[in-house]
């Protein structure tokens, strides 16, 4: 038997999507949820990704937690 492994991007956007309900696009809502390591991110691989779902929530929520990526490398 065989072990599927998503990549990082496509794992970050399936859980935005699944709980898209309940995430805020805002950086005080992403420093409460913690995500680590993503300067390792492609948010353009994201991105393409999220195009599939065709949410805008979805892209939403991907641009602000983008936006707090790189606000939090500045630290």
């Amino acid at each position: 038997s065989q072990t599927l492994m998503a990549e990082p991007e496509k794992a970050l956007v399936d859980y935005l999507y699944l709980h898209r309900h309940r995430f805020v696009p805002k950086n005080d809502f992403w420093e409460e949820m913690r995500f680590q390591n993503l300067e390792e991110i492609s948010f353009r691989k994201c991105h393409s990704f999220a195009r599939y779902f065709q949410s805008q929530k979805l892209v939403k929520l991907l641009e602000s937690l983008k936006a707090y990526a790189k606000l939090d490398s500045m630290d």
